[in-house]
């Protein structure tokens, strides 16, 4: 049975952390302690860890974070999508990951802002979201999603990418 768990990082439990990281762990190159510590050294109280189970195992996470654009001066409040991921490839989980996403930012009346690798850009273009800075480095894209009435190609955003 699929169960979609929305939870602020001020409530995630520490068990659904260890689940958090050991999906994070799959297909990175990083230790599940260096894992650990970026939750703890990154994800503020307010920031939410999206969680699909299947059966009560994790199968899909991703966070999204409270942040801010600037257009022309004016301050525009976003989620941030980062750590997009799923324990197995190619079984559909990362499009059923990214329409409970899409939802939650409707439902929510968000905008979506995510960073990617320039390969990934196909797979977020088939989940409805749009590419608004392609060009921004040889390696990393600006995506967006729910963004009506925002001129999103001339945001800027000057923190670290998430």
């Amino acid at each position: 049975m699929i169960e979609v768990k929305v939870i602020t990082n001020n409530n995630i439990s520490e068990e659904a952390i260890i689940d958090i990281c050991k999906i994070k762990s799959v297909f990175g190159e990083y230790s599940f302690d260096s894992q650990r510590q970026w939750i703890i050294d990154n994800i503020k109280p307010d920031d939410i860890h999206f969680l699909i189970y299947d059966n009560n195992k994790l199968i899909a996470y991703a966070n999204l974070i409270e942040e801010s654009l600037f257009m022309d001066e004016k301050e525009i409040n976003i989620l941030g999508l980062g750590n997009v991921c799923v324990d197995e490839k190619g079984k559909e989980k990362g499009y059923l990951l990214m329409s409970k996403i899409n939802n939650y930012l409707i439902e929510n009346n968000r905008v979506g802002l995510l960073f990617c690798k320039s390969m990934l850009v196909p797979f977020y273009d088939r989940n409805n979201w749009k590419s608004i800075k392609p060009d921004y480095s040889e390696n990393i894209c600006w995506m967006s999603f729910n963004a009506k009435g925002i001129d999103m190609k001339n945001i800027s955003y000057r923190r670290k990418l998430f």
